[in-house]
């Protein structure tokens, strides 16, 4: 476990990446996880307004096979 002088954490061989606080190598094992967002304005997909362009079913499906999730959801290709 490394601690470093700007308080990053790594436990592991890897040092922390850049833009993160704590880094786990290999993975965390947990019963509960809570992420909180600054506010809700941060993931807000906002598909109830009225001038929300709303994506046809064969844009959403070329997203999601291009990358592997839905377009404006935050997402990790860490696995799991």
């Amino acid at each position: 476990m490394k601690i470093g002088s700007d308080g990053r954490v790594s436990i592991g061989t890897v040092t922390t990446p850049s833009g993160y606080r704590l880094f786990v190598e290999e993975g965390i094992l947990t019963e509960k996880v809570k992420v909180a967002v600054k506010s809700n304005a941060e993931w807000s997909d906002y598909v109830f307004a009225k001038d929300y362009q709303l994506a046809s079913l064969p844009e959403v499906e070329w997203y999601i096979k291009q990358h592997q999730h839905l377009p404006d959801v935050p997402f990790s290709s860490g696995g799991g």
